[in-house]
């Protein structure tokens, strides 16, 4: 089904409602309270809102343009907590020029938006809103370090108010980020525990408790759930494509191990 967004039951493995999308559907974004779904098309440079749970096509969202006139398209896109209708969006071209990160209400942009971190050539890879919607943690992977960024959000954008490049000396690989309403934490796919308030790494979830779970190579990909208290992290050897994905449980209070199981015959590596 290529260039549309498609339904899967999880439980009977079938697929159900497909939709055409367009060249280059990319990254998804469901709102907080599961009424849109958003979906960026990197060949046209627009985010596109799909009304759910029918994926009835909604508003088109044009991202614009960068100065060599290519199109921005969604490196990142994640939905505002309590505002279906506000998405935060990291901007890139195909030849790198940054958008930033943009806040949209809407197709609207909020005018204000970040584009220069600290000289960075990258744009952000991961965005995570904070559980009041008053902040946006991105983190930008430079291969050996993934620095964290803190944006203030208002009604007129973002704004940048704080860096967190190196944790010491040693630098610092994150993954994707997502952020805990629970803990107050940022928590990388790669086991760290970012506290934003006081702007340090803390803690990091015991990945390597079972033996030869994950490797160093790959980051596992990690989703949190505030309501059961447990975070889940699955990822597979690099190295050895017959090495079944293993999912991991935490508890989200004590960052303990709570289970593991292995996932035999996964093709290719989970992303998401």
């Amino acid at each position: 089904n290529p260039n549309t967004i498609t339904a899967l039951n999880p439980v009977t493995g079938q697929f159900g409602v497909s939709v055409s999308a367009g060249p280059g559907a990319n990254r998804l974004a469901v709102s907080s309270d599961g009424s849109w779904l958003y979906a960026g098309i990197d060949k046209n440079g627009s985010v596109q809102r799909f009304a759910l749970p029918g994926l009835a096509s909604d508003i088109t969202i044009p991202l614009g343009s960068g100065p060599s006139s290519q199109p921005y398209y969604a490196v990142e896109l994640e939905t505002a907590p309590g505002s279906p209708n506000t998405i935060a969006v990291s901007l890139v071209t195909s030849l790198r020029e940054l958008g930033g990160v943009v806040v949209y209400d809407g197709s609207t942009p909020r005018s204000v938006t970040v584009s220069d971190f600290y000289g960075s050539l990258d744009p952000p890879h991961s965005l995570a809103w904070n559980a009041g919607g008053s902040e946006i943690f991105a983190a930008i992977d430079q291969g050996y370090q993934d620095d964290v960024f803190v944006l203030s959000v208002s009604s007129t954008g973002v704004q940048l108010v704080q860096s967190e490049l190196y944790q010491g000396s040693q630098a610092v690989a994150l993954g994707g980020i997502h952020y805990s309403a629970s803990t107050g934490y940022v928590y990388g796919d790669n086991s760290q525990i970012y506290d934003p308030t006081t702007n340090k790494m803390v803690n990091n979830l015991p990945m390597s408790a079972v033996q030869g779970a994950f490797t160093a190579y790959s980051y596992p990909i990690l989703t949190l759930d505030d309501n059961l208290g447990i975070a889940w992290a699955v990822g597979q050897y690099v190295s050895s494509p017959g090495q079944p994905a293993t999912i991991e449980a935490f508890d989200l209070r004590t960052n303990a191990l709570l289970g593991s199981i292995a996932i035999p015959n996964v093709a290719g590596a989970p992303v998401k």
